[in-house]
């Protein structure tokens, strides 16, 4: 039972750590998208600029949703180790038959 909470452990580390991840590569994506439209100042963004923009957009909003799932597996993982230790305990303190 030992090796199943080091795996709900570790698995809620990692899902948590990918999660934060992409939020915060989502965030540095959607500031280096509203930087293209800042940086023109009075002029109009170039074909390039506002490609690059909107795929810096697409990216940040890939992540953001991506970022949805891990952070729910994450908490599954911490939840279900909770369960396991919570029966565990329950075993140790039943009474002998």
């Amino acid at each position: 039972m030992r090796w199943r909470v080091a795996l709900l452990i570790a698995m809620a580390v990692l899902l948590g750590a990918a999660a934060l991840f992409c939020v915060a590569e989502s965030s540095t994506l959607s500031s280096a998208g509203q930087r293209v439209y800042q940086d023109v100042g009075q002029n109009q963004p170039t074909i390039e600029q506002s490609a690059d923009a909107s795929r810096f957009f697409q990216a940040s909003s890939a992540l953001q949703v991506l970022s949805t799932p891990l952070a729910v597996g994450s908490l599954l993982a911490v939840v279900g180790m909770l369960m396991v230790l919570a029966i565990r305990w329950q075993r140790l303190r039943a009474p002998a038959p």
